[in-house]
């Protein structure tokens, strides 16, 4: 949350997008993690890993600990922020918006490999190639992100987001072959790539004065869709399959599509939606 709203703060004071570069080297690390976590834990343990991880970590916020830029705190005569859930329903609408983008994410993390090794009989090793292509799509397209919605506006991203990953987990629900199931996967990062960043980015410029709170809403609601996927597919997918659920999960990315307009800010330009 605090990352967030740090990178919120920077976009309002710098005029344009960043969110989305920012989301881009979770990505990374997320891939990074996957690639680079089993030889680690082989080498130096769980624990030494973890020691080493955590090491590493707290050294890199050490070096950049001077570079973070906070915007002015308001002064003490000025109207208090709104409180967290004191926002306003639009927040609550993006906080929805996000849940529905983060069920389809933990889904593909959760389920993506089982479903090729269950459904199309795939191998250890192409099976475990789903995530890996979603994670290396997703942050290549989130550092194109940016650019991208500084030309266009954020809520035309938005749509085409939404349409784009919509229709790769119906490819991948679809697809009578384990490539062309990758493939799906794969288009579904490509989508789902800047959607979250964009939430986030349009929780905090309708949070006004109170940026932190506003973020804290919406990822405390969005988040739930990771919480609440894994249990609610594994319940499910013995009795509909998985091709259904990721219909479904489609379903719900063209919901967000169809409210992409709800992200446009009174602060963006009403003819272009952008920064």
């Amino acid at each position: 949350v605090a990352t967030n709203a740090n990178a919120v703060e920077l976009e309002q004071a710098s005029g344009r997008a960043i969110l989305s570069s920012t989301h881009g080297f979770w990505s990374v690390g997320g891939f990074l993690g996957g690639a680079l976590g089993g030889p680690g834990i082989a080498v130096l343990g769980s624990t030494g890993h973890a020691l080493t991880v955590a090491a590493a970590s707290l050294a890199l916020v050490a070096l950049n600990w001077s570079r973070l830029t906070s915007v002015p705190a308001p002064q003490d005569d000025a109207a208090p922020a709104a409180g967290i859930w004191r926002q306003g329903w639009t927040i609550y609408l993006i906080g929805v918006m996000a849940l529905l983008a983060f069920v389809p994410e933990s889904a593909v993390l959760d389920w993506s490999a089982l479903y090729l090794s269950s459904d199309h009989s795939a191998g250890i090793a192409q099976s475990g190639l789903a995530f890996a292509l979603f994670s290396a799509c997703m942050a290549a397209m989130r550092f194109f992100g940016d650019a991208v919605r500084n030309r266009v506006g954020a809520v035309p991203l938005l749509r085409v987001s939404g349409v784009t990953a919509a229709a790769g987990l119906a490819l991948a629900a679809l697809a009578p072959s384990a490539p062309l199931v990758l493939a799906g996967f794969a288009l579904t990062g490509i989508g789902l790539a800047n959607i979250v960043p964009i939430l986030f980015s349009a929780a905090g410029r309708h949070g006004g004065a109170n940026p932190g709170g506003a973020i804290a809403a919406v990822s405390f609601i969005g988040y739930g869709g990771m919480l609440m996927a894994p249990s609610v597919i594994g319940v499910t997918v013995d009795y509909i399959g998985f091709p259904t659920i990721f219909l479904a999960l489609a379903g719900l990315l063209l919901l967000i599509a169809a409210l992409a307009p709800v992200a446009g800010s009174r602060q963006d330009s009403p003819s272009t939606g952008r920064l």
